[in-house]
């Protein structure tokens, strides 16, 4: 089921073209041979992470990512849990492509990738190994420069007084944002 979803993410056409067999020139034969279409349609349709009736109150308007938060948690710790970071750390924007008409979808002109959802990555900077990561939701109610700054340290929390130096583009090099870091032991530098 995993590998279905994740084919049809790579895959051009929608998974009912990739798992009809009716017509042969949009058939993929892999995707039929795996699940049946009304098994596959069946089980992403009651595909829940959380439960609906257990959430709080404005739960929905507060944390727009509240249905997968328990699967962002998790691949969040086994990245972290799997792989030793050298001294040397980045953060980054990335943008993945996304074509739904979330809320939180960017258009960056400037990027290969112009729609999508924009995470913010903390990477091995040789390797570019994500680390540790935040989904960019349309922040509301703080000043821009602090949402930056918010996101570098709640990002970096993990790995205050532990020696790193951190690598950053214009974005995320503010002279606060900085200063704040080498208070938390972090050594940075970035682009001006």
């Amino acid at each position: 089921m995993a590998w279905l979803i994740f084919c049809n993410g790579t895959c051009t056409k929608t998974v009912d073209l990739c798992l009809l067999g009716g017509n042969k020139k949009t058939l993929t034969p892999s995707f039929g041979k795996t699940m049946l279409r009304q098994w596959f349609a069946s089980i992403l349709h009651f595909l829940h992470f959380v439960d609906n009736n257990s959430t709080p109150p404005h739960e929905e308007e507060c944390n727009r990512l509240f249905k997968i938060r328990p699967v962002v948690q998790e691949l969040r710790c086994q990245f972290q849990q799997n792989f030793i970071l050298s001294r040397e750390i980045s953060i980054d924007e990335t943008m993945i492509k996304l074509k739904g008409r979330e809320l939180f979808r960017q258009f960056l002109p400037s990027k290969p990738i112009q729609f999508g959802f924009i995470l913010f990555t903390l990477a091995k900077s040789k390797s570019g190994y994500i680390w540790n990561f935040e989904i960019y939701t349309c922040w509301k109610g703080e000043r821009e420069e602090n949402q930056t700054k918010n996101t570098v340290v709640r990002l970096t929390s993990p790995l205050e007084d532990k020696g790193y130096r951190l690598f950053t583009d214009n974005f995320c090099s503010s002279p606060h944002l900085l200063f704040t870091l080498r208070e938390h032991g972090i050594q940075a530098c970035g682009t001006v």
